[in-house]
């Protein structure tokens, strides 16, 4: 099990745990910048141009060019080829198989002139129907773009984005600048997340951008974590996370996120089950769990003693660049976990009995990640179900 940190009235958050996304022609994954909502400022020179260039560009190297690639990559073009340019561009090499080299040669530009791809193999808005014995309460498809730099808390001691983001009713984030344990990363939605509109095999992926970046002057390790809005309160209207027993769904994918030598610090998720009140006590389960490019694994937490895992689901399903659907069954009498459909474990006991809220967690793992790995999360899709009362466990 990986450890997590607690603070009061706050749910769990990832400890040692352990987005660009497909680029396409248009200024993609992000127009927006890496420390404000506000747009980025036109490029001196038009992404475009760097198609019919034969220029390298590397670390160190400025002018119009390099602010063309910035914004080509999302970030905001200041015409200094620095880390971050060098981090966000070998991500983006990565998920488009091209020598992570972190330089822009012949075969990167080739890519990023390449035409966007058209929506991939499952169908926009097509997810799977509820199964028997279920009710659907939330689904997200992800098909409104929101760029990097977008997802902004309404202030910085709340959970809940700004009323004009698309995903407002739909996602909840931790504030930016939250640490995980021994803050060997952070949690920072406005510099790591992103929905872009194409990708391989998904007509719409949220993106979690594990990568290092200089703030304030300090090198910090950065991912995020989030919670789904599953429904208004029907007295308050307010935005509600949390029910007791249920069905939880999701088709992610890693890329990268961990080091070229395999070994050593490296980032990592959980999706989790927890409780609404944030009493530890009452349970937790952790499913699927893994450091990127690891195996798929996940937890049962004995209650009473959270601490203590009850249960331990191991697979040998690797998680990086590969599409899988987990699921989370969560009876009165049994937890049930299925991977692509198949179930790989059931449990009677240290059966969860009150309101928890799911949500999905990623930050450093083994340690602070060094400032060259560079990954990404990706989430195709969300359903979440509420339990019919009657049906018996499968």
């Amino acid at each position: 099990m990986l450890p997590f940190t607690r603070r009061k009235s706050v749910p769990k958050r990832l400890a040692t745990l352990a987005a660009l996304s497909a680029l396409v022609a248009s200024p993609l994954l992000v127009s927006g910048v890496t420390q404000a909502v506000a747009a980025a400022p036109k490029p001196i020179v038009a992404p475009e141009r760097l198609a019919s260039s034969t220029m390298n560009l590397r670390a160190g190297d400025t002018g119009p060019a390099v602010s063309a690639l910035q914004q080509k990559l999302g970030l905001t073009p200041t015409g200094t080829f620095d880390q971050l340019t060098t981090t966000g561009l070998r991500q983006w090499q990565l998920e488009h198989g091209v020598a992570g080299t972190g330089t822009l040669d012949a075969a990167t530009r080739a890519g990023l002139a390449q035409t966007p791809a058209t929506v991939g193999t499952r169908p926009a808005g097509v997810l799977p129907a509820s199964a028997a014995g279920w009710k659907r309460l939330y689904s997200e498809d992800f098909l409104t773009p929101a760029d990097r730099g977008s997802f902004v808390n309404s202030n910085p001691n709340d959970w809940y984005l700004q009323s004009s983001h698309p995903y407002s009713r739909s996602l909840r984030s931790y504030p930016d600048g939250w640490g995980t344990t021994g803050n060997v990363s952070y949690n920072w939605a406005s510099r790591t997340a992103n929905v872009s509109s194409t990708a391989s095999n998904a007509p719409g992926v949220f993106r979690v951008w594990g990568h290092t970046e200089s703030i304030g002057g300090t090198n910090k390790s950065l991912a995020g974590a989030f919670f789904p809005v599953i429904r208004p309160d029907a007295a308050t209207n307010q935005a509600q996370t949390a029910q007791t027993f249920g069905r939880y769904s999701v088709r992610f994918r890693t890329y990268g996120g961990y080091p070229s030598s395999g070994s050593g610090a490296r980032y990592g998720s959980a999706f989790l089950l927890w409780p609404a009140n944030d009493n530890w006590a009452e349970g937790e389960v952790d499913f699927p769990e893994m450091a990127w490019g690891g195996k798929i694994n996940g937890y049962v937490h004995q209650m009473g003693q959270p601490w203590n895992n009850a249960h331990v689901i191991s697979t040998q399903t690797p998680t990086d660049n590969t599409w899988h659907t987990a699921t989370i069954e969560w009876y009165p009498t049994a937890l049930a976990f299925y991977l692509d459909g198949v179930r790989v474990s059931k449990v009677t006991t240290n059966v969860p009995q009150t309101p928890f809220r799911w949500g999905f967690q990623s930050g450093g793992h083994d340690g602070t990640p060094a400032s060259t790995v560079t990954g990404s999360l990706q989430i195709d899709w969300i359903t979440i179900d509420a339990y019919d009362g009657a049906t018996p466990p499968r």
